[in-house]
């Protein structure tokens, strides 16, 4: 029975991600998912109370798996260690991410696309700037200004960067963008933000 309840969430779930990629979500509705998976309303909301809580759940999985994968590497690190200290530490960071990522490709064409939904692109600059300062601010006044404007800044630029791998195609593989995107970190690092952390 378990099985089954998790292959019909799931099946919903794709669903959603098919429509998103077709309408924006605001003009999606319960019978929209429901007539494409050719189910009753009632098997719907025995999984969810209406497609917010939808798009919730699979939102915050996203999130929530995502940050098992950092600390996952993370609790290998000195607890007194910066990340963008070390090329090769970012790399063991951004490439299971990116692998990630790439699993659920569809997923996030759809809900960081032009029909997504703008509150997800909130939550993830929100964990990649809360996972920064954490990191940065064990061994620095996270308000210094340069610590304080440096975590939005990345955050942002690393949505920018995850944006655009989804909407060109990922031609490169997680190993190849995670290479590039530790690359920049790391020299922009040592090259300017140390000294002003330091």
């Amino acid at each position: 029975m378990a099985k089954k309840s998790a292959k019909t969430k799931k099946s919903i779930e794709n669903t959603l991600v098919k429509l998103m990629s077709e309408k924006d979500f605001d003009k999606i509705n319960v019978k929209d998912l429901t007539d494409e998976l050719d189910i009753n309303r009632g098997t719907f909301y025995l999984h969810y109370k209406d497609k917010y809580d939808l798009l919730q759940q699979k939102e915050d999985e996203f999130i929530e798996e995502s940050n098992k994968i950092l600390n996952n590497v993370l609790k290998k690190l000195h607890k007194d260690f910066i990340l963008p200290s070390d090329k090769e530490i970012l790399l063991q960071v951004f490439t299971p991410v990116y692998t990630y990522i790439k699993e659920n490709a569809d997923f996030l064409k759809a809900v960081l696309g032009p029909n997504g939904d703008l509150n997800f692109q909130m939550k993830i600059k929100n964990t990649i700037e809360n996972r920064l300062v954490e990191n940065i601010s064990l061994n620095n006044d996270i308000e210094k200004m340069p610590i304080k404007y440096l975590a939005p800044f990345a955050s942002s630029a690393q949505l920018g960067i995850i944006q655009k791998w989804l909407r060109s195609g990922m031609k490169e593989t997680p190993e190849e963008l995670a290479d590039f995107a530790s690359s920049i970190i790391f020299t922009i690092y040592n090259g300017a933000i140390k000294d002003m952390i330091t």
